[in-house]
């Protein structure tokens, strides 16, 4: 299975496993990085925030990947619906078969069946937040956190921050005049 591996601390690894299972708190990853590669890596899942299994390494620089289930026919979908954000800011959306707020972890397969995202581990420990069923499909904010920006510092306000929007955005998270962007 390819993975990319992402790490509490920032650090991505890419490669393969065979032995990764949720119920064990070690497993082993195969090095397909040009630094280093075909050496193997122990990997404590308590040291990682996700795991994501992928369809290539590379990726699909050109695609834009949809993230939002408005963005996507939802009709065949089957499970949990599920929206979790990391401490980190990252939302990701989805459905789940196994999500359960007494699991260290669980499975999420992305919105977008063109993702290269097949399905993403979940470290249960370093979510802010998770809204599952009709919770999940509203729009809360950015998909990805703004470069750093601490989203009580961004909002509809910001006049940077509102230049970059669309006109589309802007009119949604504008309600009676007052900024619903960041409002929890």
């Amino acid at each position: 299975m390819w993975v990319v591996v992402h790490f509490k601390d920032g650090r991505l690894l890419k490669g393969f496993t065979r032995d990764f299972t949720p119920t064990q708190t070690i497993f082993h990853l195969t090095s397909e990085q040009n630094k280093d590669r075909g050496s193997e890596y122990e990997i404590n899942l308590s040291d990682l925030k996700a795991i994501f299994f992928v369809k290539t390494l590379e990726g699909n620089k050109d695609y834009a990947e949809k993230k939002r289930f408005e963005e996507v026919d939802t009709s065949g979908l089957k499970g949990l619906k599920i929206r979790v954000e990391f401490t980190d800011g990252e939302i990701i959306r989805g459905i789940s078969l196994g999500y359960s707020k007494s699991t260290k972890g669980f499975f999420v397969i992305p919105v977008d069946p063109e993702s290269n995202n097949e399905r993403i581990y979940v470290n249960a420990d370093l979510l802010r937040d998770v809204k599952v069923g009709a919770a999940a499909e509203k729009s809360h904010g950015p998909p990805f956190p703004s470069r750093g920006r601490s989203p009580a510092r961004i909002g509809c306000g910001d006049k940077a921050s509102a230049a970059r929007k669309s006109g589309r955005e802007k009119r949604r998270h504008i309600v009676a005049g007052k900024c619903t962007r960041f409002q929890r």
